[in-house]
């Protein structure tokens, strides 16, 4: 018996031999399995202002066969379709300064509030903080990363979006990053 997904997309890579009946969670309209994410400014709308635009995707991963079944379904031939692979690096990790404490958010309408205490450190390590947030605006969910220099920042969070806003905080320093602390998002 095959209960993988992927399992079943290598099995059926030459021609449909099998079919999934069921599935525990299924895309919707308001709620997609999958997302490409572009610019505000990039002048993609649509899936068909993808065509000859480097995507980046996870090479050999079940994402890279997945974005090209997807695209050549909305019409994209697949000499339109160009991926490149993305490494996935990690931020150097520090430890000889904690964490951020005390962090907190507030929001007042479409603005987050987000504080915290200061990590002391050496002036010659100090570089600030970096916030990683997921958030809406103008109809969009997106990543954004913020360096602060400083204990606040103010980052603009609109309804609109299927998925829930979050956001990490990290102390940085010369050698590194701390570990995160989750912000509790309001």
């Amino acid at each position: 018996m095959i209960n993988d997904l992927v399992s079943t997309m290598l099995y059926n890579q030459a021609a449909p031999q099998i079919t999934v009946v069921r599935f525990a969670r299924t895309a919707t309209p308001d709620f997609p399995q999958y997302s490409i994410l572009a610019a505000r400014d990039s002048g993609i709308a649509e899936p068909q202002d993808l065509k000859g635009v480097e995507i980046g995707v996870s090479e050999g991963t079940v994402i890279a066969y997945t974005t090209d079944r997807l695209l050549q379904a909305e019409g994209l031939a697949p000499d339109d379709i160009r991926t490149i692979a993305v490494a996935q690096t990690r931020l150097p990790q520090s430890t000889l300064y904690g964490p951020p404490t005390g962090v907190r958010a507030a929001r007042q309408g479409d603005q987050v509030l987000v504080s915290w205490e200061p990590v002391w450190m050496t002036e010659d390590d100090y570089r600030g903080y970096m916030i990683e947030a997921y958030v809406c605006q103008d109809g969009a969910y997106f990543m954004m990363a913020l360096a602060i220099d400083g204990t606040s920042a103010t980052i603009t969070d609109q309804p609109g979006c299927s998925q829930a806003s979050s956001g990490r905080l990290y102390t940085v320093e010369k050698h590194g990053y701390t570990a995160f602390v989750p912000i509790p998002w309001p």
